[in-house]
């Protein structure tokens, strides 16, 4: 045997034996891998955003950073927490109390236990692309959807005490389509947390140029165009559709707002380039002249109505003040710009304090059109404006936990108590919550013990720490 030879089965088997100790290695990395993975969570609990697997939905992600809870330690609610990764039309939120085990410790140091009503704040959210509506609360980081009736590409959602409107295009003409539904219990439901309730309900007058919730969010106020040359003001119940005809107005391009029981109030088209009015209808029926020559005026009139906050431009900025309309009396509001109608909510405590997203600095461009368009954002700050005084400050900059997106504040709904603050971003129109009363009152904390059981867990004066 010559020395080629010998040499070729040489390499020969330095392959063959190269080969089995890979496949043998790519094996034991391969069980090694498997190992470590058998004691992994197959479902780990998502630090990014979500705050609740809805039922049919992946769980949402979350850019906050929140720390994962476990059933050994207390779960500490996010001061902002994002609800939801989906696009929203409306929110929704209302209080109600649970039922909970409270441990306690007697002196002797043995548990107790008793069940206790706690208050509650429920979130509710309408999806844009579905109108699937979806809840979450505030005790825990869990939600639900309850109900997956479809309606497709809503623009705007009114949600009250009872029902819904959905507001959207019709498929094949600019035709604006209104549509009432409550829910309602579906027998059919499985168990398994699947939807629980149907959307059920009727359509409302095609076209309806403008529309508001009441004060109480039991009714709902709209106006039906006339042809451009006038318009018709109707309310009805939101659980039920029972018109009821209000006053036939000489206006078209108006907004109706509904500050109390027997107040209506209307204002002109916001435009930077035309001067805007505000309008009362009075006992008689008659539209009285409240404000006027405003450019790009935007309304929100306190629940007592003797008082509008207001938002108009002056050489291209965008002024805010306070207006008492028993006195005559304006607060200017320096530092904050806002768009009052679209941003700002009234406190349900105070009666002259009302809380705006805005942003400080003259800003330049055509408003409030540029915003509505798109074309221009704010990145907000939250503001609390005491409209007695036209003093005003920042009670938080939205970047509670480590939150570190840009805000632009729309459809600020405020809980009874002034205890959260629900909102959409405009950015992307993902809703969000802020525990108001954790910043307004720091020492008001409510834990839960994350697990199979919701407890609270209150420790006597002989416990030193949960």
């Amino acid at each position: 045997m010559n020395i080629k030879k010998i040499s070729f089965i040489l390499i020969t088997l330095a392959i063959i034996l190269g080969i089995i100790f890979a496949i043998f290695y790519f094996l034991g990395e391969r069980d090694q891998q498997n190992g470590a993975q058998e004691g992994r969570d197959p479902f780990p609990v998502n630090i990014d955003s979500g705050f609740g697997s809805i039922s049919g939905e992946e769980t949402p992600t979350n850019n906050n950073n929140q720390t994962p809870t476990t059933s050994q330690s207390p779960q500490i609610i996010p001061t902002l927490r994002k609800l939801s990764d989906e696009p929203t039309s409306g929110v929704y939120t209302y209080n109600t109390v649970r039922e909970v085990t409270r441990i306690l410790y007697n002196e002797e140091g043995a548990e107790e236990i008793e069940i206790v009503e706690i208050p509650e704040t429920k979130f509710q959210i309408i999806e844009r692309r579905n109108a699937h509506i979806s809840e979450f609360n505030s005790l825990d980081l869990l939600g639900k959807k309850i109900s997956d009736t479809t309606i497709v590409r809503v623009r705007e959602a009114i949600a009250g005490a009872g029902g819904y409107v959905f507001r959207y295009l019709a498929e094949f003409n600019e035709t604006i389509l209104s549509y009432r539904g409550s829910l309602e219990i579906d027998i059919s439901a499985t168990e398994d947390g699947g939807a629980t309730a149907l959307l059920k309900g009727s359509f409302l007058p095609e076209n309806i140029t403008s529309m508001t919730l009441s004060s109480d969010k039991e009714s709902i106020a709209y106006i039906v165009s006339e042809g451009g040359t006038g318009s018709i003001l109707y309310t009805t119940p939101i659980d039920a559709f029972t018109p009821t005809q209000i006053a036939t107005l000489p206006l078209s391009e108006i907004h109706v707002l509904w500050p109390s029981e027997q107040t209506f109030m209307f204002y002109t088209k916001g435009d930077s380039r035309i001067p805007g009015n505000l309008f009362t209808l009075g006992a008689s029926g008659e539209l009285q002249t409240t404000l006027s020559e405003m450019y790009g005026l935007t309304v929100n009139p306190s629940p007592s109505r003797n008082i509008v906050f207001v938002s108009f431009d002056v050489r291209g900025d965008i002024i805010t003040a306070a207006i008492n309309l028993d006195t005559g009396f304006t607060s200017n509001i320096t530092g904050v710009r806002t768009i009052a109608s679209d941003k700002c909510v009234w406190s349900t405590v105070e009666e002259n304090i009302i809380y705006c997203g805005g942003t400080r600095g003259m800003i330049r461009g055509d408003y409030p059109e540029n915003w509505y368009s798109g074309s221009r954002f704010f990145v907000d700050t939250l503001w609390q404006i005491n409209t007695e005084t036209g003093d005003s400050e920042i009670i938080s900059y939205l970047d509670e936990d480590n939150v570190t997106i840009p805000f632009d504040i729309i459809q600020p709904t405020l809980a009874e108590g002034d205890t959260y603050l629900l909102f959409i971003n405009k950015y992307d129109r993902a809703p969000w919550v802020l525990n108001l009363g954790r910043i307004i009152n720091p020492e008001d904390e409510v834990f839960l013990e994350s697990g199979a059981q919701t407890e609270i867990l209150e420790v006597s004066e002989t416990v030193e720490s949960i």
